[in-house]
């Protein structure tokens, strides 16, 4: 055996050692990607803010639908999601983000719009939990 092919037996032993070590008796789960949960003081004093990503859905997103009037209505709900907010009121919120994502129907807009508007609304959902 060479004296290369020695060290490098030896150091791949040492970082199979290393290795096994690191290992748990049992495997542990990833960590969860959901959303932080937000405190209800939080919401309730109105400082969760979602006028960024719901003035991006306006400025990007809507004025590329084929519907609409289905545009005016996510508008209109958009609208009370903000104004909810606001108030504190997350049930009023959550009910309007379900109505938000009902409008997201097939031939108002662009498949994958139609995804993104509904993953967006879902992450911000996410953070009512």
């Amino acid at each position: 055996m060479t004296r290369f092919s020695t060290l490098r037996t030896l150091a791949f032993g040492a970082s199979v050692a290393l290795t096994a070590g690191a290992c748990a008796d049992a495997p542990t789960q990833p960590e969860s990607l959901k959303a932080p949960s937000i405190s209800a003081a939080v919401v309730s004093t109105g400082q969760l803010d979602f006028s960024h990503e719901l003035g991006d859905i306006h400025s990007r997103f809507l004025p590329t639908f084929d519907d609409q009037q289905a545009a005016a209505q996510l508008q209109a709900e958009m609208d009370v999601i903000t104004e909810r907010l606001a108030a504190g009121d997350v049930e009023a919120v959550r009910t309007a983000l379900g109505r938000a994502r009902a409008l997201l129907t097939p031939g108002v807009a662009h498949r994958s719009d139609l995804y993104a508007l509904d993953r967006t609304f879902a992450v911000l959902e996410s953070y009512l939990q």
